[in-house]
């Protein structure tokens, strides 16, 4: 069954696909995997932003975190925004087919 339906029909606490209200929050551990591997692993980040030895102790929490604020304000617009333009898209196909109806389930019937 997808993801957001249940055998009465759609999730009323989801409002379609896409990405749910916290999963930014998850998408932040790919950078922060990315950091620890960086600072452990290589003698040296590759560029700038992660140089703990141009930036000093300091510097670098700072770098992380304002890009990590950034990135989770960027995906919470993800997230708010939602995938409109499919929807859309669809609607106004089933309008000038005539089919009557501009709600798109995406629950497999019964």
């Amino acid at each position: 069954m997808p993801t957001g339906c249940s055998p009465a029909g759609p999730d009323p606490g989801r409002a379609g696909p896409g990405p749910g209200r916290w999963q930014p929050l998850l998408w932040l551990a790919y950078p922060a995997a990315h950091l620890a591997f960086v600072q452990l692993v290589l003698d040296g980040a590759p560029y700038y932003l992660l140089d703990e030895r141009v930036l000093g102790p300091t510097g670098l929490v700072l770098t992380v975190v304002q890009l990590g604020i950034g990135f989770l304000l960027l995906g919470l617009a993800v997230v708010a925004l939602g995938p409109r333009g499919q929807d859309d898209r669809k609607r106004s196909i089933s309008a000038a087919n005539g089919s009557g109806s501009s709600s798109i389930s995406r629950c497999p019937p019964g």
